[in-house]
């Protein structure tokens, strides 16, 4: 009997830590496909998460979120992971790819409140981002990469990846950003311009592109 007892306590001790070890947060994904002349994935949150594409001949692909990875033009299943920035336990699926589509990935994290703390409810403000950048020339006709660091510290809040002539709405903390833009050459994400806003009020509406006569491009109020 007390054998017993004492591999039921033994039990009871591996439960409660496999219980600490998975602690941390609650996950959720949703997945859309698009023709595309490209097989990809793209991967649009958990903003500044880090992930890695696992491909089925075992080769990986690693980027910080929002992300973008060129396939090979085949039917597959590839695996993705995403690390959390507050140290939990990683993310990790199988994902169905198809050829010349783009697999558009958003994963929702929600970190669990530190014991004795609650959370914290921050104000946001719901706006829009605008790629306009094929007003500069044929040649920017391509997505781009944002990014909102906040002006105090630099700590980035969004990133997003957003095609050309379209547009996304976010919803971003009241503050001053300076705006990065990087542009997809084909190969890489390619720096552009650095531009300060600020977060006030809902209905804020940003664009990328150039002004009417204008061949160098910036981040304006729309």
């Amino acid at each position: 009997m007390k054998t017993n007892r004492i591999a039921w306590l033994a039990g009871l001790v591996c439960l409660l830590v496999g219980g600490i070890a998975i602690a941390g947060g609650s996950w959720s994904d949703k997945i859309n496909y698009r023709y595309s002349t490209q097989t990809s994935i793209k991967v649009t949150e958990p903003d500044g998460f880090k992930v890695t594409v696992t491909l089925p001949d075992g080769s990986e692909k690693v980027g910080t979120v929002p992300e973008l990875f060129t396939l090979p033009d085949q039917d597959a299943f590839v695996k993705v992971t995403l690390v959390p920035t507050d140290g939990s336990e990683p993310w990790s699926k199988k994902i169905e790819v198809r050829a010349k589509q783009q697999a558009e990935l958003a994963v929702s994290f929600k970190a669990d409140a530190p014991k004795g703390e609650p959370a914290k409810n921050v104000r946001t403000y719901v706006g829009r981002f605008t790629n306009l950048a094929g007003g500069c020339g044929k040649a920017w006709n391509r997505q781009i990469r944002i990014e909102f660091l906040a002006a105090q510290d630099g700590a980035t809040v969004k990133q997003a990846i957003i095609d050309p002539k379209r547009n996304i709405d976010l919803q971003i903390p009241s503050g001053k950003y300076d705006i990065r833009v990087f542009i997809n050459n084909g190969s890489e994400w390619k720096f552009v311009i650095t531009n300060q806003h600020e977060i006030s009020k809902d209905g804020w509406s940003l664009g990328f592109g150039c002004a009417p006569g204008k061949s160098e491009p910036i981040v304006t109020t729309l």
